[in-house]
């Protein structure tokens, strides 16, 4: 009846999904549907975003401690 209805719909939702949280991919075992090798892209992306976004800060504050260097005429 509902309930039923409520558990079928959350059933084909779960299904139909696309997106997962990484956290939800780094869990064993995986989600439904998700077959190992999008996890391991899942993951290698995740990776190379926090790699790129950690360089992207450092050169950041390099060049702003080069900015304020010049600025001070050291």
């Amino acid at each position: 009846t509902c309930t039923q209805l409520t558990l079928v719909q959350d059933a084909l939702a779960q299904l139909m999904k696309t997106k997962y949280p990484l956290e939800e991919l780094l869990q064993s075992p995986l989600p439904a549907g998700v077959h190992p090798r999008y996890r391991l892209m899942e993951e290698q992306h995740h990776h190379a975003v926090t790699f790129f976004s950690q360089q992207a800060a450092v050169f950041k504050s390099k060049a702003l401690l080069c900015s304020i260097a010049r600025t001070r005429g050291g």
